[in-house]
């Protein structure tokens, strides 16, 4: 989660950035995706430490 998060991030805003022509944008953009990918990955990471153990026998 920590260490995907900046690449996949960096990844989608700069080809945004440079179809827009604008530094900004990229930046911008990377300014909304790292907390949004941050919060969907803890959620995530959350959701399988606490998952219960039927949950887990059925897989």
């Amino acid at each position: 989660m920590i260490g995907f998060n900046p690449f996949l991030t960096f990844l989608i805003s700069i080809p945004v950035g440079l179809a827009v022509g604008d530094g900004f944008a990229a930046v911008g953009m990377m300014m909304l995706l790292l907390p949004a990918f941050f919060i969907i990955g803890l959620i995530t990471l959350l959701a399988g430490i606490f998952a219960t153990s039927s949950s887990v026998e059925k897989v």
